[in-house]
């Protein structure tokens, strides 16, 4: 499956910058696969889907607004889509991939991120970002659009309670990275007392941005006991990739 996706690889000495976008790519939509918006999605999918992710994921509130996407195969599979920009560009993060276990190997998740992107790519949003932990030896080739990795952070080192404030998560304005479209299940905690710096938590309750590092040693923030920090770094275990993206070839690195 994975050798169907345009995500750019590591092959043969190239020279010259390829095209950004490969409009020519057609991604198969199994009719197995069911999809809506998270609004149009039926009640009683949306809390099998959201019970699953909690169960599985350790989601603490739901991910998705009125008019992200979820994709599904009935009892078996749930995959969903935050839609957003990318550096003023549509975007979308894939994410809640999930798989009953009495289906894995199967063909399941293929099906749904095959349905995904071209629901995508027919939405106009042609370079969705998925992440990877448990990198499949027909990725191994496949270069990451960036790494990281999370940290444990024990609460003991929570100094600072009374000076961070929870404010709206729309106040991420200014941080690079993917902004989705809503910021739901998103919180946002800021300090006044120090430079209005922020700290951004997930819907999991980990801590995917911070204006400061020290900050996140000594903030006793109103979440989980303990915390676990997103760490980008260029030898991080998680792997995003970027579907469909072209970069300039550099050494001997060639566009697929």
């Amino acid at each position: 499956m994975w050798d169907a996706l345009p995500i750019q690889r590591q092959r043969t000495t190239t020279t010259g910058a390829q095209p950004l976008i490969d409009p020519s790519v057609k991604y198969p939509y199994d009719s197995e696969v069911c999809s809506a918006r998270w609004r149009d999605v039926d009640p009683r999918v949306q809390t099998w889907a959201l019970n699953l992710w909690i169960l599985n994921f350790g989601i603490r509130r739901c991910p998705l607004g009125p008019d992200d996407i979820l994709v599904w195969i009935p009892y078996i599979s749930t995959l969903a889509a935050k839609l957003g920009r990318w550096s003023g560009s549509p975007s979308a993060v894939v994410m809640c991939n999930f798989v009953d276990p009495a289906h894995r190997k199967r063909g399941a998740a293929g099906k749904m991120i095959l349905a995904i992107a071209k629901l995508l790519s027919n939405m106009g949003i042609p370079t969705p970002l998925f992440e990877l932990q448990n990198v499949p030896p027909s990725m191994s080739d496949a270069t990451p659009f960036l790494r990281f990795s999370y940290l444990w952070i024990p609460s003991i080192l929570g100094l600072d309670s009374q000076q961070w404030v929870e404010t709206q998560a729309s106040a991420a304005c200014g941080i690079p990275g993917f902004h989705p479209t809503t910021w739901d299940g998103y919180r946002m905690f800021q300090n006044s007392e120090r430079e209005n710096r922020r700290i951004l938590v997930d819907p999991h309750d980990d801590i995917v941005w911070y204006d400061s590092f020290s900050d996140v040693l000594t903030a006793n923030l109103p979440i989980r006991d303990c915390k676990y920090v997103r760490w980008f770094s260029p030898f991080g275990n998680i792997c995003v990739y970027a579907l469909n993206m072209r970069f300039t070839p550099h050494n001997e690195m060639v566009l697929v």
